[in-house]
């Protein structure tokens, strides 16, 4: 599907009531939400987007500004119970194999799977170019208004997807 020129949040609300008719788990609705709201922005700053059609797709959106496609995982932080800090896991889930363990593993993204990695925290986005380098978690602390030093510098950083000032 492609979108260009979404109005604002009605639209957003549109596009995830689509999806209500399936079975899908509240993390998924979060991870849709947080695709469309990038997708949005994305399209605000002049950038078609289109979303990939397969559930197991490692991006939830491809980006084309100026004829260069971006596959993007574009990800919400969530609240840590414990320390009340924001949370984005920027690892993904894989099967496990060996018989043994949990049904699933996470591991880092690599340049196979993702261009880029975008992580909302509160009303900020963080774009990271080379997602293989993330740590497994990002974090914020409670009260917080930066992720550490060397994070930082993804703050808005729209130019990683060649986008500018809306």
């Amino acid at each position: 599907m492609l979108v260009r020129g979404l109005r604002l949040s009605t639209d957003i609300h549109k596009l995830l009531d689509r999806r209500e008719g399936k079975s899908v788990s509240e993390k998924s609705n979060i991870a849709d939400r947080a695709a469309l709201e990038l997708a949005l922005e994305c399209v605000r700053r002049g950038a078609n987007v289109a979303f990939p059609v397969a559930e197991k797709c490692p991006y939830n959106l491809v980006v084309d500004s100026g004829g260069k496609l971006y596959r993007v995982r574009a990800k919400a932080a969530g609240i840590h119970r414990a320390s009340g800090a924001l949370v984005v896991n920027a690892q993904k889930r894989i099967p496990n194999t060996s018989g043994r363990g949990p049904s699933s593993v996470a591991v880092a993204y690599d340049d196979s799977d993702i261009d880029v990695f975008a992580a909302r925290f509160a009303d900020v986005w963080y774009i990271f170019s080379n997602p293989a380098a993330l740590p497994a978690s990002i974090r914020r602390a409670a009260g917080a208004t930066q992720l550490r030093s060397d994070l930082e510098s993804a703050k808005d950083a729209w130019q990683v997807l060649r986008l500018g000032v809306p």
